[in-house]
């Protein structure tokens, strides 16, 4: 299945469509995105929000052929 990730950070910004199996949850197809740039040497923020087709997901979530997932850093205030 091909699922697009798309993360917008300040020290890593990228998209890909990669290919996934079946059953993969959102957490699993995020390690195998983020490989090849940790690879190189980037970094990113430890704490993500996963949003799998416009809605909030779970980590252990499964993802489906054809879905984007959007990762986006945990901010915090006060």
């Amino acid at each position: 299945m091909r699922v697009t990730f798309e993360m917008n950070q300040a020290t890593l910004t990228a998209t890909d469509t990669i290919e996934l199996e079946e059953g993969t949850t959102v957490i699993e197809g995020f390690k195998v995105f983020v490989k090849p740039y940790l690879e190189k040497g980037c970094i990113y923020q430890e704490e993500q929000a996963f949003v799998v087709n416009n809605r909030m997901a779970e980590e252990d979530d499964v993802i489906h052929d054809g879905d984007k997932v959007m990762i986006f850093p945990v901010m915090a205030g006060g």
